[in-house]
């Protein structure tokens, strides 16, 4: 939140919204064009450059040493066997590595010791260290001897933490050179961009080795997929389930010689669509020594319970709480009260300075589309993605970003969550997000391999009932957050499947396309007010009708008229 302080009336204020006050159409208005609704939102001060140009694509997801104060051990030995138990405690409980299992292996706190200790392979050991950073992640720390061990894994931590490298290295030096028996090893990923990533970073670690030997990985691509003879020569292959379910039926490609298994974002991998895939590509992997290792930055109870009925005696690994974000972002919530209001408040929030690039997330794609038009006015450049638009526009979208050609991206979660924007400066959470899970992913894209970010998530009393479950996420990433947001209400189970399934409902963003609708309404209120008037003239006019031929059946029952006498005058 603000770092001004929220005066009481604000407080009030909020509190009378989300109990049912009402405006008029004028007032409402006025509070939409204007600036005072925003007045708390921090100025961050405008870069000498302001440029977009991100880190290289390609570039490792290490972090930083981590503020523990580890510090490297002056007597070299040290360096060369395993952390005893205490040591392995102590380090745990520094760097919140969460474990649960039967006999789990010391951390890994220095690269040495995977060069030393648990014999990675000399080229992988120099592309690690060659990035310029002096010791693993948590999350790596603790991956790295698990999987060596050939042990099944079940593994939660934060976006930009460093999963990818987690299960890669290990992986790679597992497999050590190629073999010509077949495939021996899949990672599966929910997006194909995602699957692009994780075959950047594994031919990054495999550029510097030997020729002779060296291991063939593949992703699995739509022109890759054709040739079955190349697809079974290589190592380790890189696919969505799908298209490797696809392959595997029309191809007849065997899996029964694959050793290791990698789920990337497991908890989109087990969520109901790709469940049953997961389950085909599980049965066709028969390899009685076959290690099963499950990554995602959130995992629910009901996810960990299905990893592990498919895992045998699985050690489980939770870097912070389940559901965390990243201590790296500067999180702040910014009050606006109303939906129009937002457009200004994002604006307000662009052109005061952020770090760039900027990455703003929405809940459809027909509201990104309509946010996209509404900024193209703004002198900087916006991109769109979401699923509406054409392969080659997200890809070409995309790549402008990365090479800081777009100062902004507007784009909807579920494209976005599979896809690794380095560099990302500010995330703009524009519509709220509907769950923690949702939050935690959206606010990730950016503070990635230990830079530090900056994430704006906008509010409105529509979104009050779900304020309470973000504002504690925050908290506990050591953000600010004013008291009284953490005791507000929460929703019912029904309302959470409810807005699960329909989303909040809001107002067109764009002012045309708002004036659109209502002109809609207003011309549909106007025939049924027609249709109305005609059936009621209709009816009067059948009364009518009624009435007068009653009339003329009574004169004709009676028969003709009888004359009146004429009176004589009188003389």
């Amino acid at each position: 939140v603000s770092q001004t302080p929220l005066l009481m009336s604000q407080q009030d204020i909020f509190r009378s919204l989300i109990g049912g006050a009402k405006f008029g159409h004028q007032k409402g208005a006025k509070e939409a064009t204007s600036s005072t609704t925003n007045k708390h939102i921090s100025q961050p001060a405008i870069p000498q450059v302001l440029t977009t140009q991100v880190s290289s694509p390609d570039s490792a997801k290490i972090a930083k040493p981590a503020a523990s104060g580890l510090k490297r051990p002056r007597r070299p030995e040290l360096l060369r066997r395993p952390l005893s138990a205490i040591a392995a405690k102590d380090l745990r409980k520094r760097e919140r590595i969460g474990v649960r299992g039967p006999d789990v292996p010391s951390p890994v706190p220095y690269f040495d010791q995977l060069l030393h200790v648990h014999g990675v392979p000399r080229h992988i050991y120099d592309a690690l260290v060659g990035r310029g950073y002096s010791q693993p992640t948590p999350i790596q720390m603790q991956a790295w001897p698990i999987i060596l061990q050939q042990r099944d894994l079940i593994a939660c931590a934060p976006t930009g933490s460093g999963k990818t490298l987690a299960f890669l290295v290990p992986l790679l030096t597992r497999l050590q050179v190629h073999s010509p028996g077949g495939l021996r090893a899949l990672v599966l990923s929910p997006t194909k961009e995602l699957s692009q990533q994780t075959q950047r970073e594994a031919g990054r670690l495999l550029e510097k080795g030997p020729e002779e030997g060296r291991l063939q990985l593949l992703r699995l691509s739509k022109q890759a997929s054709k040739n079955k003879a190349r697809l079974q020569s290589h190592d380790l292959l890189i696919s969505t389930p799908k298209r490797l379910l696809d392959v595997v039926k029309a191809k007849g490609l065997k899996l029964d010689q694959v050793e290791y298994i990698i789920l990337d974002e497991a908890d989109r991998l087990f969520a109901e669509g790709f469940q049953e895939q997961l389950d085909e590509i599980l049965a066709a992997t028969t390899h009685p020594g076959l290690v099963k290792c499950f990554f995602s930055a959130t995992i629910a109870e009901k996810v960990e319970g299905l990893a592990q009925s498919v895992t045998r005696d699985p050690i489980s690994i939770m870097i912070g709480m389940r559901v965390s974000s990243s201590k790296d972002v500067d999180q702040e919530l910014v009050f606006c009260s109303t939906e129009a209001s937002k457009l200004l408040t994002i604006r307000q929030i662009l052109t005061q300075g952020v770090p760039p690039p900027v990455l703003i997330f929405l809940q459809s794609k027909e509201r990104a589309e309509e946010l996209y038009r509404e900024m193209r006015g703004i002198n900087l450049g916006v991109g769109v993605i979401h699923a509406n638009r054409t392969q080659e526009q997200r890809d070409a979208a995309i790549r402008q970003f990365r090479l800081g050609k777009l100062f902004c991206l507007i784009c909807t979660e579920l494209l976005a969550r599979g896809i690794d924007f380095k560099g990302v400066g500010t995330v703009i959470n524009y519509d709220f997000p509907t769950t923690s899970v949702s939050y935690v992913h959206r606010v990730g894209r950016t503070g990635r391999g230990g830079k530090k970010g900056k994430a704006y998530t906008l509010f409105t009393p529509d979104d009050a009932e779900l304020l309470r479950g973000i504002a504690n996420i925050i908290r506990q990433a050591g953000c600010v957050v004013e008291p009284w947001m953490l005791e507000l209400g929460r929703p019912s189970k029904q309302r959470k499947r409810e807005i699960g399934r329909k989303g909040i409902q809001r107002p067109h963003i764009n002012a045309v396309a708002e004036a659109r609708v209502q002109s809609a309404q207003r011309k549909q209120k106007r025939e049924q007010r027609k249709a109305a008037e005609e059936e009621a003239e209709g009816k009067k006019r059948s009364k009518g009708r009624k009435v007068k031929r009653k009339r003329s059946e009574g004169e004709a029952a009676a028969g003709p008229p009888k004359k009146k006498a004429k009176k004589k005058q009188a003389a």
